[in-house]
């Protein structure tokens, strides 16, 4: 943290003047977002291997699978290799979204542009990725497809306008792709949650019906509630960065509100501390 209120303070000091309007706002979003980036990582683990193990419930029905025949498309619920559906589109969110944020700083900070070369082409790539994502099963998957365009203009774009013009433009017209995709995750977390919680709820039947306490598993499901709960706040939190970039660049007579974005790194601290906390509570 003291590190980057070092950067942020390198940044805001040059940042008067209108060419690098929402510069440091960027910066400090993009700190958000690798902050949140952290802890979402965890949650999508411990979501792929509830989705993995819902997977082979459902497939084998508590069987050792004995005369079943293989399904190429059960895959991903029997490798470690991949992730099941929801937990794959999650994780392609962020690596869609850490993709052109790393593009994107390299705009913005007027340098580098060699550095993100591979990213650029990389997140092209992303497009045709994604497009096998979009016919999944999920409540998400088929909020991929606005994005397409997206990846698919960085591409074109490249390496041909090397100025902080192209970072103001692109911030400002991809502001609510951006945060479409990410209000995207923020509420597919109802699914989320119904993942994370499915064998605490089965336990707590199970316990009901054979008269066993269930006050333990009660406690775990209100974790995972409150779990689930500060991560969406943490996604509203990266809204709110991304939201102060656009604001910072629409009007450059402002100047930077260091105080603003400082006391937003303060709250983020705060609400990544809590995550891991639950995280680690409903893994315990």
């Amino acid at each position: 943290m003291r590190a980057f209120i070092g950067l942020f303070l390198l940044v805001f000091v040059v940042s008067g003047c209108m060419s690098r309007s929402g510069v440091a706002e960027f910066v400090a979003y993009k700190t958000v977002f690798d902050e949140s980036t952290a802890v979402s990582t965890a949650l999508i683990d411990q979501l792929s291997a509830s989705e993995r193990r819902i997977g082979q419930y459902e497939r084998l029905r508590g069987s050792k699978g004995a005369g079943k025949a293989f399904s190429v498309s059960d895959a991903a619920y029997y490798s470690n290799a991949a992730d099941p559906p929801l937990a794959a589109h999650y994780r392609k969110a962020l690596d869609v979204i850490g993709r052109y944020n790393v593009i994107m700083l390299g705009y913005a900070s007027g340098q580098g542009f060699d550095q993100i070369e591979a990213e650029i082409f990389a997140l092209s790539a992303e497009a045709a990725k994604t497009v096998d994502l979009i016919s999944g099963s999920t409540r998400i998957a088929s909020q991929f497809a606005p994005y397409l365009g997206m990846l698919r203009e960085f591409a074109d774009l490249g390496l041909a306008a090397r100025s902080r013009q192209v970072f103001r433009e692109k911030a400002v017209a991809y502001h609510d792709d951006i945060v479409s995709l990410i209000e995207t995750m923020r509420d597919g977390a109802p699914e989320m949650f119904e993942v994370l919680t499915f064998w605490i709820e089965k336990d707590i039947v199970d316990g009901t019906v054979a008269g066993r306490g269930i006050g333990e598993l009660q406690d775990k499901h209100l974790q995972v509630r409150v779990l689930v709960s500060d991560w969406v706040v943490l996604m509203n939190r990266n809204i709110e960065a991304l939201n102060a970039v656009v604001f910072a660049i629409e009007n450059p007579s402002l100047g930077s509100d260091l105080s603003g974005a400082t006391a937003s790194l303060m709250e983020l601290q705060t609400t990544v501390k809590a995550v891991r906390t639950h995280l680690a509570q409903v893994n315990s």
